[in-house]
């Protein structure tokens, strides 16, 4: 029992003392990131990053656009993210890490033409999980760069598509799954 307790007093004066520890300069913070994801759920193409005071969520706005070299696919992602950092601390003078949990809510929209067929087939996604971002970060008087791995896990729910071969109509209909991905995110953020 005295273990117990010993490494719950432990852990919550690491965690009293770490979060929020990090040196971000005080304010406003906005900037842009780069994004590549692995997996199903995270998604690639880049973003803007917000903090707002007083309010201990980083923020995420991620859009991605492109089109196959053979111009049949045509893709357009939306995501919106929120991280909480759990622990940051220093590891030196300008350099911090941190650990967090937060949400990610993205929708992704496909369109490809066939070869055998000149109208489009549609499908899109729509992925809820969660994220467990890990980062480090350079902060300087005015504005910080930063790099994350992002573990993501979550729901994808499925909108099925649809075409017509010689008066017969074909429906793939919506489906639900499990999905994961691990997104790398390279940014800056300016601090106002």
């Amino acid at each position: 029992m005295k273990k117990i307790v010993l490494v719950v007093a432990l852990v919550a004066f690491l965690g009293a003392g770490t979060a929020f520890a990090g040196e971000y300069p005080n304010g406003f913070g906005i900037g842009v990131f780069g994004q590549y994801g692995f997996g199903d759920i995270g998604g690639t193409g880049g973003g803007l990053s917000i903090k707002i005071p007083g309010v201990p969520v980083f923020w995420g706005l991620n859009v991605a656009l492109g089109e196959s070299a053979s111009g049949n696919t045509t893709y357009f992602g939306l995501g919106l993210t929120g991280d909480f950092h759990i622990f940051d601390n220093s590891l030196g003078s300008n350099l911090n890490w941190w650990l967090g949990v937060g949400g990610l809510f993205r929708m992704d929209l496909y369109s490809e033409k066939v070869t055998w067929q000149n109208d489009p087939i549609d499908y899109n996604w729509i992925n809820i999980g969660v994220r467990v971002p890990v980062g480090i970060n350079l902060t300087f008087s005015m504005f910080d760069l930063y790099f994350q791995a992002v573990p993501s896990a979550g729901v994808r729910l499925y909108s099925g598509w649809k075409f017509e071969v010689l008066g017969i109509t074909f429906k793939d209909d919506s489906s639900v799954n499990f999905g994961w991905g691990v997104p790398l995110e390279v940014g800056i953020r300016i601090w106002l």
